[in-house]
């Protein structure tokens, strides 16, 4: 099998391909916000722009979690910064437009008030959203009803013990090259298991936890490395995230260079990536279909 099946050198470095994979790819389908368990409290939230898409998950005063576009509803600018946290109240920090754990919008300083004074009408915009497996999950696009796959890994009953953020230069695509059964791929060792939901999360298990890994496209040259580590050995758990994440980084930035350059994939390598890429240029098809 050759290069010639695997996706053009440029959709490495081009922002118009990015754009394209932002709406066929990360603004269809469901797609992982963050372990369940790392919304470990009322207020507690995780916000992230995926695939350019700005959007958050918190828990609200009942204890249900739910997922917003990360935007006021007063003049679109964001409402959280990325990342983890926990706040009793959501506020812009450009007008004060103030919002509850629920989305609802409480107040909003004059002169910048509602003309017509009814908060009701301005609440966050809500995003579809599911739990399954002891993830949660959120679709920008809900004209489908299909549910979430969690994969068979679940981690309801694990504890979060630890959360790390890296931030790469290459491409997504570069990224999940490496991961997709790929040179950064866990080996799992005895009574541990791997396992790739798709489009960019992976879940490694072992008897002293889980790793949660998310792929997160920010830009057609910035992506983030999410970590999550789950279970009773917090140590041990995120140790094994720092160091994976360590090896997915360095043969990520290879790979980058290698596409960048326009040297040609082996056999091997080339039969490997050709069903990730074959996946993605459906899903670019399907959207300019």
């Amino acid at each position: 099998m050759g290069d010639a099946v695997l996706l053009e050198a440029k959709s490495y470095t081009d922002p118009i391909t990015f754009q394209a994979e932002r709406k066929a790819i990360f603004g269809t389908g469901w797609q992982v916000v963050a372990p369940a368990a790392s919304l470990d409290g009322e207020g507690s939230y995780a916000a992230l722009g995926l695939g350019g898409w700005p959007l958050f998950a918190i828990r609200g005063d009942d204890g249900a979690v739910r997922c917003f576009r990360n935007v006021c509803s007063h003049q679109k600018m964001p409402v959280l910064d990325n990342g983890r946290g926990r706040c009793a109240q959501v506020r812009c920090r450009f007008h004060g437009w103030t919002y509850d754990t629920r989305g609802r919008l409480v107040s909003a300083p004059q002169p910048v008030a509602p003309d017509d004074g009814d908060l009701a009408r301005y609440p966050l915009e809500v995003l579809q959203q599911a739990e399954a497996g002891g993830l949660v999950f959120v679709r920008l696009d809900a004209r489908s009803g299909d549910a979430p796959a969690a994969g068979d890994i679940p981690l309801d009953g694990l504890a979060h013990c630890g959360a790390e953020t890296r931030a790469l230069n290459p491409n997504w695509k570069a990224v999940l090259d490496v991961l997709v059964d790929g040179p950064a791929s866990p080996a799992p060792g005895a009574g541990g298991r791997y396992a790739w939901l798709w489009p960019t999360t992976g879940l490694w298990a072992e008897p002293d936890g889980t790793v949660v890994m998310q792929v997160v496209p920010r830009t057609f040259r910035k992506t983030e490395l999410h970590l999550h580590g789950l279970g009773a050995d917090a140590d041990a758990v995120m140790a094994r995230a720092s160091a994976w994440a360590d090896r997915v980084a360095a043969a990520a930035e290879a790979r980058q260079q290698a596409a960048e350059a326009g040297a040609p994939a082996d056999a091997a390598t080339a039969q490997r990536l050709a069903p990730l890429h074959d996946w993605i240029r459906t899903r670019l098809q399907e959207m300019a279909a």
